[in-house]
């Protein structure tokens, strides 16, 4: 998975690109990929929402949506799914 920082916003928040790379992947919104790349990261909820510049709800949404696409059941059995650059 790639992504790049591509713009800050008025708000501070960062506006990234990401590229899929995978048939897996490809089923995610590009928010959904944002958000595993963070997971993926280490980051938590609330450092993901600041990094996007969304509501902490949000966040939450794009991970349920995410994990009933992946077929997992938390952060950890979402990681192997993603490929880190």
């Amino acid at each position: 998975m790639l992504v790049a920082l591509i713009d800050v916003s008025r708000k501070g928040a960062k506006c990234y690109l990401v590229q899929e790379n995978d048939g897996l992947i490809k089923r995610l919104t590009r928010h959904e990929m944002l958000v595993l790349y963070w997971i993926v990261r280490g980051k938590s909820n609330g450092d993901i929402a600041e990094l996007m510049g969304v509501k902490l709800s949000t966040v939450k949404t794009h991970i349920r949506n995410m994990f009933a696409k992946l077929g997992v059941y938390n952060r950890t059995t979402a990681r192997p799914c993603a490929h880190p650059t």
